[in-house]
């Protein structure tokens, strides 16, 4: 039975096929004749439809043709043809695909060599395989075998005959359930004219052209013309009561209904679609299944969850019985299926349906298919349900990308995944992106639905919740109300329990309380905790979050024990769900905590926040490292009011509790900087794996491109055609297996960060032994300080001190509050600009620094008298001040105290060990590159930046190579660029002599096609760079990595420095970037160390030329001679103080070193 699959295999490989020994003549005149008997039986017993029969005759009738070494002939392929006709008739649709793609190969393979081969043998296999690949589902391997057929049939046939109607309707359906609706609709439009011209006004053919005319003409949102369409395949139909048609129409009848929100109007129509069905007595008819799981959907939106179980469970069954489990259809039940659990609140078992749903599709649809959007759509709120943002946005991402190239920008379906991609932005805290996306989908859902459907009004109350994030609470509850009253006028939204009245209800709670009515929010919140638990149970999330929102009313009216309760309550039922991680858990604590400090319970204020704050960690590491810089930058800022909640309660109680103070201490250390450590732990991983995952991607990215260019490819003949069909089958083989490879990469990369993150699981204790003797770590912390009664909310500076502990004891940490935080950043400002305007005389500057000394330095000296070594890990506007400069009343910090920085005290663990027991890579010689040829003098960019030649750069440079050893690699000139640049692997040191740039500003940026301003602008990271060789030819500020001669700190991060010792960034302002409360500054600086360098040393500011070769030079001196990094700076800042040119601060405490001390 499976003989001809080595002869499929050889042809599909375009190898010839002949006998292994030549026959007598006369045998094989002998069994030509038997042959030709055997298949004229075989005809006879088709046309008898005796298919059994005629299996076994075909099949010896290519064995004989295999055995005389005749298989590359029109007589094989046309009896390959008539064995797949007779396996498709036995319902052994595999095996008929097998014969039908075997013929066609053969007849290609005889036209190739000039053979004669009559048309009907390609036709005739088009138009099976193309029936085939649809009853299995493959119709992405259907289309261009319909399509083939339809375009050859239509060289010869007018538009109304018989069989191009139907071939014509046949690859309508298919390019629908493709989501190709416009194709579908041309295609109809062509040929329903002449129908209708040329057959009777009763005829069913006509009708059924009419029928699908209508469902397509829904999808694109033409409804009046639908219905118009729709009426008339209806009236015909209707005249025979009991048909698969009439039941079709039913259904579109009710698809046009839920169009224009006529929800009461649906039920009724699925009801009598079952009575039809059940009178025509088809057990197994695939719309059995197709009622079910449409009635689920229709008890869904009513409220009546089990019910909708049961109904799409009966249809999983029924699809999986007679259609299989790789069948579209049962993706499609496998997805209505999940709709179910995840109201249900059974996440795990919707994200598996809809994963394996979503793999169904991609199998028979494509990866690119609209059919997609729907499940892409529904998985990604799962996540971010979870707090899985990355995820969810990289997936409704791709949903939008199909849905704007399959179905348009102005569809529906376009519009449903805007509105999910602002909901997802709101949770993540970017609200100004949320906005654009929120008034683009309800432009389009009132252009398909009216201003009043219900899809509509969801999209308005979306509006109207960000008017409330926004506090603009009196027009949210006008618009509120609005909605509200629309709903009850609206008839067709008539369940109580429909989820859109629900939401809105609670809304209008909300904002009520907000405004200060109580007995409206309270009634609101009663109702819909009633609705709420009715539809859900009891022990929903749901529930929890009605829950939730009522605390905040009882809050709101001071009615704090109240508030608690219900706050608790809520907790419980999440933690009884093992939701314990997720944002509205993490939420509802901090809530809890705010609850907590008004009924002045101090203790349990800070046992919540430190859970807050340790849950939220953890979920930092899960999320952060799968966003975007600037996406990553603003889920961390809209999560900083849990700082404010925790240091606020450490403020009123760490002055009485040395217990607090620590607990305070150990959550600051552990907490801060959390992205650059994730990033850091992600470039280790990436450069010591050797780029796995990318070089992965970058594979499966072309195969997906080169599969996409042979599905656009014209197809001018038969050959061509099976020649495509075979490629294409070889390709999406090693796209599914580089796929599967790069998800394997992917999990094996995150895997390693984790274990990296896991490492710095640490306690105050760990921090505390890795400090030296005499060493004090000073964790600075900026936080809104909460209201109190004395003083409205406002930003404060705080430190946290922890001393080198003791053997055997407990590590000393006192908090000391620093004050206010404005006339803090407001000195360090103004020593700024009047460093910026080399206003740098004593008389100007020193009253500066002393406010500073006075405000910072006056109280953390006394802390630290005995101390030796300071660590500083500053935040906020503190990471732009040298603490060198502050004044004692016997000079200069400079003076007295070793300083080193770090971006967390975390860092101690993983620097505090001796190097050798970190066993980096193994470092390779200096790399040292200055005096870059900057290329033309003319404006490169619209802010009208020029970069100036650097005299001192060379002198520089020499000096610095000669000081690091003769094998010290030296790049000037052209050769000081940036694709020499990033060939650099671990050199031991790397200093970079050059401008450094910080665009305070947003130039106009020159974008290419297809990319939106705010991808780029947002990155802080393409803020800053350094300019190299070219750097003056650039015409536009750099959105994007490319060897353009402006080194951006994004490039930066992706070196491999693991292993560098030190980095010098010998140019102004390469710590300068944009400040990040809590992550401290996104500069070059920062970048160098994600990418691995043990130090960094940069400036804070424009420096002098002289002065900077004088430091650098006297640093490397004694750096080479033994002294630890932090002492030889010291030194060298000393030694530069001393010179009569140079002892301004200006000059000496420009540069500071960050990381590794020793």
């Amino acid at each position: 039975m499976k003989w001809f699959r080595p002869i499929l295999l050889l042809l599909t490989l375009g190898l010839p096929v002949a006998a292994a020994d030549p026959l007598p003549p006369a045998e094989i005149a002998e069994l030509r004749a038997q042959r030709k008997i055997l298949g004229q039986e075989a005809q006879i017993k088709i046309r008898e439809k005796n298919y059994r029969a005629a299996v076994p005759l075909l099949e010896e009738c290519n064995r004989i043709q295999e055995k005389i070494g005749e298989i590359n002939t029109p007589n094989t392929a046309v009896h390959l043809l008539y064995l797949g006709i007779a396996h498709t008739r036995l319902g052994k649709a595999r095996e008929a695909r097998r014969a039908h793609e075997t013929s066609l190969a053969i007849a290609s393979q005889c036209a190739k060599a000039g053979v004669k081969v009559p048309e009907t043998i390609f036709t005739s296999n088009w138009l099976a395989l193309g029936r085939l690949h649809r009853t299995l589902g493959e119709l992405t391997r259907a289309l261009p075998y319909l399509r083939q057929y339809y375009q050859t049939k239509s060289k010869t046939l007018p538009a109304h005959h018989p069989t191009l109607l139907i071939i014509a309707g046949t690859l309508a359906d298919v390019h629908r359930d493709l989501r190709h609706y416009r194709e579908a609709t041309v295609l109809l439009q062509k040929h329903l004219p002449a129908a209708q011209a040329t057959l009777p006004a009763d005829s069913t053919r006509l009708a059924r052209l009419q029928l699908r005319m209508a469902e397509n003409l829904i999808d694109l949102g033409r409804h009046k013309e639908s219905a118009q369409h729709l009426q008339t395949s209806l009236a015909i139909l209707e005249k025979n009561p009991a048909s698969i048609d009439l039941i079709i129409a039913l259904t579109v009848q009710a698809s046009l209904h839920l169009a224009h929100g006529e929800q009461a109007k649906v039920m009724p129509l699925y009801q009598r679609s079952q009575k039809i069905l059940a009178a025509l007595n088809h057990p197994a008819h695939p719309m059995h299944a197709n009622l079910l799981s449409l009635i689920s959907r229709q008890q869904l939106k009513q409220g009546n969850t089990f019910e909708a179980l049961k109904s799409v469970s009966r249809a999983v069954m029924q699809v999986r019985d007679t259609q299989g489990k790789t069948h579209p259809r049962f993706a499609q039940m496998l997805s209505d299926q999940a709709n179910i659990f995840s109201q249900a609140g059974q996440t795990k078992r919707a994200v598996s349906l809809y994963q394996e749903a979503i793999e169904i599709y991609t199998r028979t649809h494509g990866p690119e298919s609209g059919i997609l959007c729907a499940p892409l759509q529904n998985l990604a709120q799962l996540n971010q349900r979870k707090g899985h943002f990355p995820q969810a946005l990289k997936m409704l991402n791709r949903a939008l990308r199909i849905a704007g190239k399959t179905l348009g920008d102005n569809h529906q379906e376009t519009a449903l995944i805007l509105a999910s991609l602002a909901e997802l932005r709101v949770a993540m805290h970017d609200l100004p992106a949320a906005g654009p996306l929120l008034d683009r989908s309800l432009k389009i859902h009132t252009e398909w639905h009216g201003p009043h459907h219900p899809h509509t009004l969801a999209i308005r109350g979306e509006r109207a919740f960000l008017m409330e994030l926004k506090q603009q609470f009196a027009a949210a509850y006008a618009e509120y109300q609005a909605i509200r009253k629309i709903q009850i006028a609206d008839h067709t939204i008539d369940a109580e329990l429909h989820p859109g009245r629900v939401r809105n209800l609670m809304r209008l709670a909300r904002t009520a309380g907000e405004l200060g009515r109580r007995a409206e929010s309270a009634a609101h919140y009663s109702t819909v905790l009633t609705l709420t638990r009715k539809r859900f149970g009891p022990g929903h999330r749901e529930v929890a979050t009605v829950l939730g929102n009522l605390a905040r009313m009882h809050f709101q009216f001071e009615e704090y024990p109240m508030a608690a309760t219900c706050q608790l309550e809520a907790l419980a039922l999440l933690r009884n769900l093992n939701l314990e991680n997720d944002p509205e858990f993490l939420a509802q604590l901090g809530n809890l905590a705010v609850f907590h400090r008004h009924n002045q319970k101090p203790k349990l204020e800070l046992n919540v926040l430190t859970e807050m704050l340790t849950r939220q960690q953890h979920h930092f590491q899960q999320v952060l490292g799968h966003f975007g810089e600037a996406d990553a930058l603003t889920y961390l800022q809209g999560h900083h009011r849990g700082v404010a909640l925790f240091q606020s309660a450490c403020a009123a109680a760490a002055p009485h509790s040395p217990k607090v103070a620590r607990l305070g201490a150990e959550q600051l250390a552990l907490s801060k900087a959390s992205l650059e450590e994730i990033r850091w732990a992600q470039s280790r991983v990436r450069t010591l794996g050797a780029g796995e995952v990318s070089k992965l991607t970058d594979h499966t990215t072309r195969l997906r491109l080169r599969l996409e260019a042979l599905e656009n490819q014209p197809n001018k003949n038969p050959a061509d055609l099976a020649e495509a069909i075979r490629q294409r089958a070889i390709f999406e083989a090693d796209l599914r297996i580089s796929k599967a490879d790069l998800a394997r990469a992917i999990a094996k990369a995150d895997t390693q960060v984790a274990r990296h993150l896991a490492a710095n699981h640490l306690s105050l204790n760990d921090l505390a032994r890795k400090l030296p003797d005499r060493g004090v770590l000073i964790d600075l912390v900026r936080y809104r300080h909460l209201a109190t009664a004395k003083l409205p909310a406002h930003a404060r500076y705080a430190a946290y001190l922890t001393f080198a502990r003791a053997p055997g004891k407990l590590p000393k940490v006192q908090r000391i509050d620093l004050g206010p935080a404005t006339p803090i950043d407001q000195a360090i400002t103004e020593l700024h600009r009047l460093i910026y305007q080399k206003l740098i005389a004593p008389q100007r500057l020193d009253p500066v620094i002393a406010t500073l000394s006075q405000l910072i330095g006056q109280p953390l000296w006394q802390a630290t008298l005995d101390a030796e070594h300071l660590f500083i890990c500053p935040d906020s506007q503190l990471g732009r001040l040298p603490f060198e400069l502050l004044q004692t009343g016997s000079g200069y910090w400079l003076d007295h105290k070793i300083i080193s920085y770090l971006g967390s005290g975390r860092e101690l663990a993983r620097l505090g060990d001796a190097p050798q027991n970190q066993a980096p890579p193994k470092p390779n010689p200096a790399v040292v590159l200055g005096d870059a040829a900057f290329g033309s003098a003319k404006p490169p960019l619209k802010t009208d930046l020029l970069f100036q030649p650097l005299p001192h750069s060379k002198v520089e440079t020499q000096a610095m190579a000669k000081a690091l050893g003769e094998n010290t690699q030296l790049l000037t000139g052209i050769e000081a660029s940036e694709a020499r640049l990033k060939k650099v692997i671990r050199p031991r040191v790397l200093h970079l002599s050059s401008h450094a740039v910080y665009f305070r500003s947003l130039p106009q940026l020159e974008l290419p096609a297809g990319e939106t301003p705010r991808l780029h602008a947002s990155n802080p990271l393409l803020r800053c760079g350094i300019a190299l060789a070219g750097a003056n030819t650039l015409t536009a500020r750099p959105t994007r990595m490319a060897d353009d001669g402006l080194f951006t700190g994004l490039e930066a991060a992706q070196l491999d420095l693991h292993g560098t010792e030190l980095v010098i960034l010998s140019a102004c302002e390469s710590s300068v970037g944009d400040i990040h409360a809590g992550e401290g500054a996104m500069s070059l600086r920062r970048a160098f160390r994600i990418a691995g360098a043990q130090a960094v040393l940069a400036s804070h500011w424009p420096v002098s030329n002289a002065a900077t070769q004088a430091l650098m030079k006297n640093f490397i001196a004694h750096w080479q001679a033994g002294m630890p990094r932090a002492e030889a700076l010291r030194r060298a800042q000393r030694e530069l103080r001393q010179s009569e040119d140079h002892s301004s601060p200006y000059f000496w405490a420009a540069f500071t070193l960050t990381g590794q001390w020793r």
